[in-house]
């Protein structure tokens, strides 16, 4: 968020929110057409980071919150990457 918001100059995380969501859909898309197996991966991970943003908005932290997101993002990721491999 940080990056993108000092590349585009916007200092308000709730204007950043729609343009990163949008890159997370079309990256999820894309996977799509690459393979299922990025597919499902692609999906995990936009859940995965669509809980970041959640717990963020309504300000909750605690080991469930991480894990949760632990538990969507480390498959994304051996998913991601497994499909480069197949």
């Amino acid at each position: 968020f940080v990056i993108f918001a000092f590349i585009v100059k916007i200092k308000d995380d709730t204007k950043i929110v729609p343009f990163y969501a949008i890159v997370l859909i079309t990256s999820v898309i894309n996977t799509f057409f690459f393979s299922k197996v990025a597919f499902i991966g692609g999906l995990l991970f936009f859940i995965s980071d669509s809980l970041i943003g959640l717990f963020i908005l309504l300000k909750k932290n605690g080991m469930n919150t991480q894990v949760a997101i632990w538990v969507t993002y480390v498959p994304a990721q051996i998913l991601l990457l497994t499909s480069l491999m197949l």
